[in-house]
């Protein structure tokens, strides 16, 4: 009898966009983005808002405490929170020429900060 596969691991994802608060530098959210475990992206944006966020992560709790803290810790003075449902069925593509977008590199490895990965 074959083995019965693993289910997949369950993965809460959030787009949320940012304003900062007027007394707030971009150095503040992009640092706080850095020690944020559920941040997997992240992007200047030029419009009504100034960033948009990619948050992750197997908890909802957690990617709920991961909004929260953008408001608090980050600096935020409006979030707009759009939770991914699924990927849309596109072709793979590699990113555009100029793509600069703040992506983050290997998973933290110690308690709290890897609890998103």
């Amino acid at each position: 009898m074959p083995e019965a596969a693993d289910p997949p691991e369950q993965r809460h994802e959030a787009l949320v966009c940012v304003r900062l608060t007027a007394a707030t530098p971009g150095s503040r959210l992009l640092e706080f983005l850095r020690a944020e475990p559920c941040a997997v992206g992240a992007w200047w944006i030029a419009a009504d808002i100034d960033a948009v966020v990619r948050l992750a992560s197997p908890s909802r709790t957690l990617l709920n405490r991961a909004v929260a803290d953008l408001r608090r810790r980050g600096g935020a003075e409006v979030l707009a929170v759009h939770s991914v449902l699924r990927a849309l069925d596109l072709p793979a593509t590699d990113p555009p020429v100029g793509d600069r977008s703040v992506v983050r590199g290997a998973a933290a490895t110690s308690g709290a900060e890897g609890a998103c990965r």
